[in-house]
């Protein structure tokens, strides 16, 4: 199988800041191939060390180029770029001389007020005797002063907020403010001189939605990548439609309703993302808590979904109230089993996550509210005097199952969809015969069309690979302005992680699952060469893949029977 033309997935997932890393094999070199990913919106994911993070964690773009929009500058500012060695040990470091006090480089950042933000960057001193670096908005500043004497900082001064620094060699120091937003955009803001004429290096700049400093990632364009998603334990792309979490300050259960009898103790433990922002609640008599401050109202489905660490209780009831078809489902979270109607998902440190959802189409009433109780039995509605657990995460989202977290504050946030696609790779693509292979698993087997299309970018020539709105059926198709290859299977469980291989050649098509060869089609012919040039994760802007999926290779011949057992053995 060495014939191999792209390869994305497997053991070689990487996220590179604008792009999906796959790889194109030619004579067995890997080349990278850039699939190309539109979001718009930052979204989370779980890393590899089993944390919820946002991505992209970098909010600020072009973190190492500050010669490039949306860096701007005020007053008289030069910028020579790649003048000296970065903290990396590349040539990327840039240098910025203030001609007078007022001369600074800045960014325009989009963000949610109240939220704890994390803004860094590298700096080494050319010739100042004091530079500067703040977040500004119109209502107050974050502001440190660094106060060199020769190439070595001595102290940050006139601070608001937090602001501190770290040396790391070669006259490098990295500053890191922490502040709450007041204001929805935020500014960081360097300073290189409060005289005239002064300069100093700068490299690595960061903001982060964060309460503390976390690892440099360099970025270009900085909303519009891919998310490597390692809940499973092994790296897969994480591929979801849009939703909105209607839970306010989804992680401050200070906000949240809930009955006298509760003792609520605020960022008593570390949460999920592993920063200490989880809420402890303890009843006092019989009580509940109820994520969010308004009832909530939808269309079709509801999901609700929060994150509880076992305290002394081991006992989790969710209850959706007010609704013509209400829904109480108890977890057991030392069996880590749920009720009818319930999902629990194991995250670190003893973190669950539990939700629960229900169809509310053509119910009367369509708004209502939900709460958390800590009964002492499975499913119980009434919460037994000093049971506690620890709670973070609430979501209450359109939808027949949960989707990643999504932060909240003080409004309600939308993430939208991942829409995934490359044109152009003709090349790479053999027309006349091939094998299209997955490894992957949709998200919810919701009798929903989940597509994924190689095409000429018309809807005359496809090649597709399809779950289909009956369910866990798949369906392969070679489409040649007539349907020349159609192969229908139903698998076991939609939503595990299959592998999926479809062979295509003239008068030879296969369907093979997990290792055995489901369906064939002995009577049909295929496209002439250099026909098809695109792959998307939908058909022509409609039936999006939403799902999982940790491998995706397509070759350039026919594979044999032996070979094709061999690649889709589970």
């Amino acid at each position: 199988m060495a014939n191999t033309s792209l390869r994305i997935g497997g053991n070689n997932w990487a996220v590179k800041e604008d792009n999906l890393l796959g790889y194109n094999v030619i004579q067995n070199k890997y080349v990278p191939i850039e699939i190309d990913t539109v979001r718009a919106t930052t979204a989370t994911r779980v890393n590899e060390n089993g944390l919820i993070e946002v991505v992209p964690k970098n909010l600020a773009s072009y973190s190492e180029q500050f010669d490039v929009s949306p860096w701007a500058t005020l007053g008289t500012i030069t910028i020579t770029t790649n003048a000296t060695t970065a903290p990396d040990g590349n040539l990327t470091a840039d240098l910025i001389l203030g001609t007078n006090s007022t001369g600074n480089i800045n960014q325009s950042i989009s963000g949610t007020i109240g939220v704890v933000y994390t803004n860094s960057i590298y700096i080494k001193n050319n010739n100042s005797n004091q530079s500067q670096i703040l977040i500004r908005n119109s209502v107050t500043v974050v502001d440190g002063k660094l106060n060199w004497s020769g190439n070595t900082l001595t102290s940050i001064t006139n601070t608001i907020g937090t602001t501190t620094f770290q040396s790391v060699g070669n006259g490098w120091y990295r500053i890191v403010s922490t502040y709450t937003a007041v204001e929805s955009v935020q500014r960081p803001r360097i300073t290189p001189t409060t005289g005239t004429n002064q300069s100093v290096y700068i490299w690595g700049a960061q903001l982060e939605a964060n309460q503390t400093v976390t690892s440099y990632f360099p970025t270009t364009y900085r909303l519009n990548i891919p998310r490597i998603d390692y809940s499973s334990g092994e790296a897969s792309l994480l591929v979801e439609g849009q939703r909105t979490n209607l839970v306010t300050y989804s992680s401050d259960a200070s906000q949240w309703l809930y009955s006298t009898f509760v003792d609520l103790t605020i960022n008593d433990t570390t949460s999920p993302d592993g920063t200490l922002s989880a809420d402890k609640f303890q009843f006092t008599d019989n009580g509940s808590i109820r994520p969010g401050n308004v009832q909530f109202t939808f269309t079709n489905n509801y999901c609700f979904s929060v994150f509880i660490k076992k305290g002394n209780s081991r006992y989790i009831t969710l209850t959706a109230s007010f609704f013509t078809t209400p829904t109480t489902v108890g977890f057991d979270l030392d069996t880590q089993t749920a009720q009818s109607g319930g999902i629990i998902e194991s995250f670190n440190d003893g973190w669950f996550r539990l939700s629960i959802s229900n169809n509310v189409t053509g119910d009367a009433d369509k708004t209502g509210v939900f709460y958390i109780y800590l009964p002492n039995s499975l499913g119980g509605t009434t919460s037994i005097i000093g049971n506690n657990a620890y709670v973070w995460g609430a979501q209450a989202e359109e939808g027949s199952y949960a989707t990643s977290y999504i932060p909240t504050v003080a409004s309600t946030v939308t993430r939208n969809q991942d829409v995934i696609s490359k044109t152009g790779i003709s090349d790479l693509i053999n027309s006349v015969e091939g094998v299209l292979y997955f490894e992957m698993g949709v998200l919810s087997n919701d009798l929903t069309r989940r597509v994924i299309t190689i095409t000429d970018g018309t809807t005359n020539k496809i090649l597709k690979v399809e779950y289909k709105n009956t369910s866990n059926q798949i369906e392969a198709v070679l489409l040649d302005g007539i349907t020349q290859c159609l192969i229908l299977y139903t698998l076991t469980d939609s939503t595990s992680q299959n592998k999926i291989a479809f062979k295509y050649k003239l008068n030879d098509f296969a369907l093979w699952v997990n290792g055995v060869k489901v369906g064939t089609d002995i009577s049909g012919t295929t496209f002439t060469a250099n026909t098809l040039n695109k792959i998307s994760f939908d058909l022509f802007g409609a039936n999006y893949f939403y799902g999982k999926i940790k491998n995706l290779q397509l070759y350039k011949t026919a594979l044999t029977d032996e070979e094709l057992q061999q690649l889709t053995t589970l």
